[in-house]
């Protein structure tokens, strides 16, 4: 990530629903939400600043991105180095 102001998350969606793709802390805290909201399916992307949810730049660490989509859960883990 070194570099880099922001990060393209890209995703397929079997069928029409509600998701949610949030980024969490090493302790559990929800520090942003890249999206939320209704999708039809198909291909998404989303371009996630790497702000957190107050404007702030996140800090180098490990981060989970929890991907919803009510049927499933996904998690990937993003490691920030500065």
């Amino acid at each position: 990530m070194y570099g880099h102001n922001n990060i393209d998350i890209m995703f397929n969606l079997a069928k029409d629903g509600h998701i949610s793709i949030d980024v969490y802390d090493f302790l559990g805290n929800n520090v942003a939400t890249i999206a939320n909201g209704f999708y039809f399916s198909g291909s998404h992307t989303h371009n996630f600043n790497l702000l957190d949810n107050n404007g702030n730049r996140l800090v180098s660490g490990a981060y989970q991105i929890r991907f919803n989509s009510g049927m499933d859960v996904k998690q990937f883990k993003l490691i920030i180095a500065q």
